[in-house]
């Protein structure tokens, strides 16, 4: 097996970087056809997330025993949401049942790949423009999180949302599926700060709505004050 030097895999990662980046463009470019196709969506995301394990965690500058623990998670975010999809098909309880498990599996991976996107970001030696591609895909994969929080929400406790606000899909009888592109939609205007009008009185949907711009404009700030407090130490 070939090793590779720092700079050849600095160089596959910042590739990496581009195509997460890519992925997660066609997953938002795609929203319109996930209401005909609705099952893409659920494709899309096993795309980014193996594009992830494969084309940057590979060539992190974080090596040690957690790199394992976060491929298996990552694999887990997979199988999840395939047994999930498929749990749907079966029955809308059985759904239900797995849609914890689901969302617990997903925000735990999307949470500890923001985790080392901020901690590898913040010590690539400069900044160029597949680095800044890198802090990008790390801020929309936040929005992406979002709409599977959103759609857990839905499927558990729909009374949170405004149905005559939501554009459903064509694919009625699923219930994982019936807002699905709308619910994503929402999240990206949510973290824009734009804000929506999905949500009722209900304080579910609320609570859930304001957790994402907040984690959002986190991200940015702790970003920019580690990369900040780097460059104060390389000028002093």
């Amino acid at each position: 097996m070939k090793v590779l030097t720092d700079l050849e895999r600095m160089r596959l990662r910042h590739l990496g970087y581009t195509r997460v980046l890519i992925v997660e463009i066609l997953l938002i470019s795609f929203l319109p056809i996930y209401i005909f196709i609705p099952w893409l969506l659920s494709l899309t995301l096993v795309l980014l997330c193996l594009v992830t394990l494969v084309f940057v965690s590979r060539f992190s500058l974080l090596r040690g025993p957690e790199n394992k623990i976060y491929y298996w998670l990552g694999c887990s975010a997979i199988f999840t949401e395939l047994t999930w999809r498929l749990a749907f098909l079966i029955g809308d309880p059985l759904g239900r049942l797995l849609s914890p498990i689901h969302l617990i599996t997903w925000l735990c991976f999307i949470g500890i790949t923001e985790y080392r996107m901020v901690r590898v970001l913040s010590r690539e030696p400069s900044a160029t423009t597949r680095v800044v591609m890198g802090a990008v895909a790390g801020y929309l994969l936040i929005g992406i999180g979002g709409g599977i929080l959103l759609n857990a929400v839905w499927v558990l406790h729909p009374q949170a949302f405004d149905l005559i606000a939501m554009e459903p899909t064509i694919d009625k009888t699923v219930l994982s599926y019936r807002f699905a592109p709308a619910l994503m939609a929402s999240s990206f205007a949510m973290l824009s700060t734009l804000g929506t009008n999905i949500f009722t009185a209900d304080l579910t949907g609320r609570v859930a709505g304001v957790t994402i711009p907040i984690v959002g404009q986190l991200y940015i700030v702790i970003l920019i004050g580690l990369i900040l407090g780097r460059y104060n130490q390389r000028s002093s």
